[in-house]
């Protein structure tokens, strides 16, 4: 990723072991790309129990301010819902995921979007479907 205002060459998916090293390391500049991410729904509940761990490490000293400027993120990005609760399921049992990481590895695959994770066992699996942030 360059310096400034950079575009994506097509909208992907992240999951949360890539958005929050993401935001980290770009910081408000992440909503320059916010609008070309889309997450799962399942992310935002994903995301706030990080936030909630990083608080009790006391990593986080002011968590209602810290969550705010996450929901501004989060909102800023397209949320697509995951009810494909079967397919899903089938997904995970066979390949031996878990049922959020099946939910992603499911919908990318679904939109014909890359995902981008920082998850190595996913990107070793599914090397076709997974970059990571250093992909951007």
């Amino acid at each position: 990723m360059g310096k400034g205002s950079e575009r994506m060459e097509k909208p992907k998916i992240i999951d949360t072991s890539a958005l929050y090293p993401l935001v980290k390391k770009m910081g408000r500049q992440i909503t320059d790309i916010a609008k070309e991410l889309t997450i799962l729904d399942l992310t935002w509940y994903e995301l706030g129990n990080v936030l909630v761990k990083a608080a009790i490490r006391e990593e986080i000293k002011k968590l209602g301010e810290v969550a705010q400027v996450w929901r501004e993120i989060l909102s800023a990005m397209k949320t697509e819902k995951v009810r494909e609760i079967e397919e899903v399921a089938q997904l995970a049992k066979k390949d031996r995921l878990t049922y959020y990481d099946a939910a992603y590895i499911y919908k990318a695959s679904k939109m014909n979007l890359k995902l981008i994770t920082e998850d190595q066992e996913l990107k070793n699996r599914y090397p076709e479907l997974c970059i990571s942030i250093n992909e951007l």
